[in-house]
C-alpha cells in the first residue's frame, strides 16, 4: 500500500509540474498573443511589453543541431571501439573515463569554455572563414569571432557526448554474440562484422541514443549562458558572436525580471519543457523498440557467398589486402574517437586545477563574501559550501526514500498497468531540463504558496531532478536480485513486505547505493534550478528554511559573470572545489560498483 502510494505520488508530481507552469504562463501567452512565437525581442517589462521566443527557439535548435553533428560520430566511434575492439579491462577503464565527462558540472564547462575554449577556437574560426567564407553559414561579416553559436555548440557537444556513447554501448551489447561469431567464422574482418552483424540490428537503438543527446542539448542552461554573447537576432552565421537559447535566456534574465518578465520566462520554460518532452519521449520509444527488437539479421546471400570464397582463398585472394587495410583504418578511427572524447576531460580537469589552485586556500574555505568589496581579493566560499551540503542533503532526504519505494513498487507489485504508467512518468521526468525543475518550484513554492526564496525551495528543485535517477537505478538493481531468493523466503511463510526488506533490498544494497551516490553527484553540480529557488546570498545562512541561500554552483556562476578579475579568480577556486566533490562522489560510485555482487 505504501509503495503504491509512492507510485501515485510520482504521477501527481508530473501533473503538478505541468499544471503550475501552465497557470503561471497563461498571462504571458495572453499578453503576447501569437507574437510570442514570432517576435525577436525580449522586453516583457516595458510599456507596452514586447517579447517573443523566435530568436531564442532558433538559437536553441541551431546550437543543438551543430552539437549533435559534432558529438555523434565521436560518440558512436567511441561506443564501437569499447564494445567491439578493446579488451574488457581496457574497455571498462576507458568507458568510465568517458562517462566521467557527464559528471563535470555544467557551470564548470561554461567557465572553462569562456576562458580556454573560446580563445582556442578563434584561430580555427578565422581560418575556416578565410577558406570557406564564401558560404554565408561560415562567414563573419565583421571578422569578429569568439562567444558564438559555434563555440556554444562545441561545449554542448562535449556535454552530450558521454550520454550518446553510454546509451550506444548498452544498445550494442544487446546484439547476441552468436551474430558476431557467425560473421567471423565466415571470414569477415572485425569491421565487416560490425558493419554486417552489429550495426543493422542496433540502428533504431543508436538513433534513440542520438535523440536523447539532442534532448540534453536542448535543455542545457548554464554552460550556454556563460559561453554565448546574448543577442536576439536570427542568424545563420555560426562564427559571429551572438545568439541565445530559451534556457540560457531564463538564467540570464530571471534576476532582473519583474512580474511580467517572470511570467514570460515561465511561458518560455513551458515551451522548452514541451520540446524536451517530445524529443525524449520519441527517443525512449525508439530505444525501447530497438532494445526489445534486436535481432540478428542474416547477411545478404551474395555477401555470404563472397565471404565464403574469401575464406577459402585465404590470404592469397587479391581482395584480402584491401579488406585488411580497410579494417585497420576503421579500427584506427574508432581509437581516435576515444582519444578525441578523452581530450576535453583532461583539458577541463587540468585547466580547472591550474586556474583554481592559485586562489584555493584555507581562508577561502573558511570565509564568506560578507563585507567583501568588488575589488577586494579576500573572501571565500564557506557560505556556498554550507548551502550546498544543506540543499543536497535535504534533497536526498526527500528523493531517496521516495525513490526506493517507487522502485520496489515497479518491481515487486502486481498492478502492472499502474506500474507501466509510473515507469513512463519516470522516463519523462528523467528528461526534464534542470531549469524547468527550477521554474516549477518557483511557480509552486515561491509564487503559488508565497514562501519566497530559500534553501528548502532549492532542495525541492534538486529532489525533482534526483528522484527519477534514484528510481531507475534502484529498479534495475532490484530486478537483478535472483528470483530463487524471493521464492525461498515465500516458502518459509515470510510476507512480501518482509521479504523485500530482509532479502531483496539488502541483496541489492550495493547497487542501490551506487545509484544514490551518482544521483547526489548529479545534483551537486546543478546551478540552473538554484538561480530560481535559492537565488543566492553572500553571507553564511545556516537556516535553509527562510530567505535566500548560496551554493557552490551559484557562487561559481555569480563570480564568473562579474566584470572584475578577482571575482573570476574566486570562481575558479570554487569550481575546483566543486569538481573535486563531484569527481570524488563519482569515483566512490565506481568503487561500490566493483564490489557489487549483482553487477
Amino acid at each position: 500500500m505504501v509503495t503504491r502510494g509512492a507510485g501515485l505520488l510520482v504521477l501527481l508530481l508530473l501533473g503538478a509540474i505541468v499544471a503550475f507552469l501552465v497557470v503561471q504562463a497563461v498571462p504571458a501567452f495572453r499578453q503576447a498573443g501569437p507574437g510570442f512565437f514570432t517576435m525577436r525581442q525580449w522586453l516583457p517589462d516595458s510599456t507596452p511589453p514586447h517579447f517573443g521566443i523566435a530568436a531564442l527557439a532558433w538559437g536553441t535548435v541551431l546550437s543543438s543541431a551543430i552539437a549533435l553533428l559534432i558529438a555523434t560520430p565521436v560518440a558512436l566511434g567511441t561506443a564501437l571501439y569499447l564494445t567491439e575492439v578493446a579488451r574488457p579491462k581496457v574497455s571498462r577503464t576507458l568507458g568510465w573515463l568517458v562517462d566521467l565527462l557527464a559528471a563535470v558540472p555544467s557551470v564548470v564547462y561554461g567557465l572553462w569554455g569562456v576562458a580556454f575554449l573560446v580563445p582556442l577556437l578563434v584561430p580555427f574560426e578565422r581560418g575556416v572563414d578565410g577558406f570557406l567564407g564564401f558560404i554565408p553559414f561560415l562567414h563573419s561579416p565583421n571578422q569578429t569571432y569568439g562567444r558564438s553559436v559555434f563555440a556554444a555548440s562545441v561545449v554542448l557537444a562535449i556535454m552530450i557526448l558521454p550520454i550518446i556513447a553510454a546509451i550506444s554501448r548498452e544498445v550494442l551489447r544487446q546484439v547476441p554474440g552468436s551474430a558476431r561469431e557467425a560473421a567471423l567464422a565466415l571470414g569477415a574482418t572485425r569491421w565487416e562484422t560490425i558493419r554486417m552483424a552489429v550495426l543493422p540490428p542496433s540502428r533504431s537503438g543508436l538513433i534513440g541514443a542520438i535523440m536523447l543527446g539532442l534532448g540534453r542539448a536542448i535543455g542545457e542552461t548554464i554552460a550556454v549562458a556563460l559561453v554565448l554573447s546574448a543577442s536576439f537576432k536570427i542568424t545563420f552565421r555560426i562564427f559571429q558572436p551572438g545568439g541565445n537559447t530559451i534556457a540560457a535566456n531564463i538564467a540570464t534574465k530571471f534576476g532582473e525580471a519583474g512580474a511580467n518578465g517572470r511570467a514570460a520566462l515561465i511561458a518560455s520554460g513551458l515551451v522548452l519543457f514541451v520540446i524536451s518532452l517530445a524529443v525524449n519521449l520519441a527517443a525512449r520509444l525508439v530505444v525501447r523498440r530497438g532494445g526489445e527488437g534486436v535481432r540478428t539479421r542474416p547477411a545478404p546471400p551474395d555477401r555470404l557467398r563472397r565471404l565464403r570464397r574469401l575464406r577459402g582463398a585465404g590470404r592469397r585472394h587479391p581482395g584480402h589486402r584491401h579488406r585488411g587495410l580497410v579494417d585497420w583504418s576503421m579500427k584506427g578511427l574508432m581509437a581516435v574517437a576515444v582519444a578525441v572524447a578523452l581530450v576535453p576531460l583532461v583539458a577541463v580537469l587540468a585547466y580547472t586545477a591550474h586556474a583554481g589552485a592559485r586562489d584555493l586556500s584555507g581562508s577561502f574555505l573558511t570565509h564568506s563574501m560578507r563585507g567583501v568589496g568588488p575589488l577586494d581579493p579576500a573572501g571565500g566560499a564557506y557560505h556556498a559550501i554550507v548551502g550546498t551540503v544543506e540543499q543536497v542533503g535535504m534533497a536526498a532526504l526527500v528523493s531517496i526514500p521516495l525513490g526506493l519505494l517507487v522502485a520496489v513498487f515497479l518491481v515487486e507489485q502486481s498492478d502492472r498497468r499502474l506500474a507501466d504508467w509510473v515507469r513512463f512518468v519516470v522516463d519523462v521526468m528523467t528528461g526534464i531540463p534542470s531549469i524547468v525543475a527550477g521554474l516549477f518550484i518557483f511557480a509552486f513554492w515561491v509564487l503559488g504558496l508565497g514562501l519566497g526564496f530559500s534553501g528548502l525551495a532549492a532542495s525541492l528543485a534538486l529532489a525533482v531532478l534526483m528522484l527519477p535517477i534514484v528510481i531507475r537505478s534502484s529498479e534495475e538493481m532490484i530486478k537483478l536480485v535472483p528470483s530463487d531468493l524471493r521464492e525461498a523466503s515465500y516458502a518459509l511463510g515470510v510476507s512480501r513486505w518482509r521479504t523485500v526488506c530482509s532479502v531483496v533490498l539488502p541483496t541489492a544494497a550495493a547497487g542501490i547505493t551506487t545509484g544514490v551516490v551518482l544521483a547526489v553527484a548529479r545534483v551537486t553540480g546543478e546551478a540552473a534550478p538554484l538561480l530560481l529557488t535559492a537565488f543566492g546570498f553572500d553571507s553564511i545562512k545556516i537556516n535553509p528554511f527562510h530567505g535566500p541561500q548560496s551554493s557552490l554552483p551559484l557562487f561559481v556562476f555569480s563570480q564568473a559573470t562579474s566584470a572584475f578579475a578577482v571575482a573570476v579568480n574566486r570562481a575558479w577556486a570554487a569550481a575546483l572545489v566543486l569538481i573535486l566533490i563531484v569527481v570524488a562522489l563519482t569515483v566512490l560510485a565506481r568503487v561500490i560498483t566493483r564490489r557489487n555482487r549483482l553487477a
